[in-house]
């Protein structure tokens, strides 16, 4: 009786890791998935070394540093409503 089930859910198991490998043999043999991922890392390399810029607030003064919050929320409310979820989830 529940020898079935135990057959059917190892069966289900092996079918779901046999489907992600062959998809990430397919994705890692695109030929340009090399190409994108040194791009998108590039970018990310870039994005990361201009948000450091934004850190040079004196954070002893209070109106500064509200000023600077509610400027990084417009931001990103700003980002999101246009569709650029990384950008807007970074400002948030």
């Amino acid at each position: 009786k529940s020898f079935w089930p135990i057959v059917a859910a190892v069966g289900l198991g092996v079918g779901f890791v046999g489907y992600c490998i062959y998809f990430d043999q397919k994705r890692r043999n695109a030929p340009e998935f090399r190409e994108k991922l040194k791009a998108k890392r590039k970018k990310q390399k870039q994005h990361t070394s201009h948000s450091n810029e934004d850190f040079t607030i004196d954070s002893s003064n209070p109106e500064e540093m509200r000023r600077y919050f509610l400027e990084q929320i417009q931001r990103g409310e700003d980002c999101l409503s246009r569709g650029d979820l990384d950008n807007g989830v970074d400002h948030l």
